[in-house]
């Protein structure tokens, strides 16, 4: 088998496999299910991965790897500020997010399932262990030029993602109630929780008080939602 056929099969695999996590639940979905929607040999899956764990790592790197790229991009960039630079990474992921609302409403319903627990905590741990010390980068480029003060910048940047992760599963539970046709109340609470994290963030990074980070663009949230809404 050439290389090209060997990578192009691993990616079938792999592909595969999130629809079926997404679909059926990666707690639900077997080796043996994968296998039988692939249509090939039990042996041809070991081939490429020991376990459903490593193809479940897999799958989460390959979904990364996009963000990573341009996160590389993002912080050897002479044109952007520091804070500049942490905006263009958050608010990337919100604009996506709001460009491909059907996509995310669909996603937020199956990811937060309770059988999708264990792929909703890999694709967290990735995260944090990948693009985390990409924003420590920022961030000392930030403590170098006099805007963050903070002592430890790669530590820094773990609590920031730790944050957001945590924020992240309270606002997909707001937005899901939202979409579920709850008041305007629940809105409310999801700006407070924007507003809040924002905060948050702002005293880790010791920022000046007046200093509007902006990380997450409360318009384009509530964007998404409206839009949704408005169908």
């Amino acid at each position: 088998m050439s290389t090209r056929q060997h990578d192009r099969r691993r990616t079938q695999i792999i592909s595969t496999a999130y629809h079926l996590f997404l679909s059926e639940g990666y707690e639900n979905t077997t080796i043996a299910r994968i296998i039988e929607e692939v249509a090939i040999a039990k042996g041809t899956f070991y081939h490429y991965f020991r376990s459903k764990e490593s193809l479940l790592t897999a799958l989460t790197e390959t979904m990364f790897a996009p963000v990573l790229e341009d996160l590389a991009q993002v912080v050897a960039s002479s044109a952007l500020s520091p804070l500049e630079k942490l905006r263009t990474y958050f608010q990337g992921a919100a604009v996506w997010k709001a460009n491909n609302r059907e996509l995310m409403t669909t996603l937020l319903r199956v990811m937060y399932r309770d059988d999708n627990i264990i792929l909703r905590h890999q694709l967290n741990r990735f995260s944090l262990a990948a693009a985390g010390p990409v924003i420590g980068q920022i961030i000392a480029q930030g403590v170098g030029t006099g805007i963050f003060h903070t002592p430890d910048p790669q530590r820094c940047a773990r609590a920031i993602m730790s944050s957001f992760i945590t924020a992240g599963e309270v606002m997909a539970d707001l937005l899901l109630r939202i979409l579920d046709g709850e008041n305007t109340a629940t809105i409310a609470q999801l700006q407070e929780e924007i507003t809040f994290i924002e905060h948050t963030i702002g005293r880790m990074l010791g920022v000046a008080e007046d200093t509007a980070l902006n990380l997450i663009d409360q318009r384009t949230v509530l964007q998404m939602i409206q839009q949704e809404e408005s169908r």
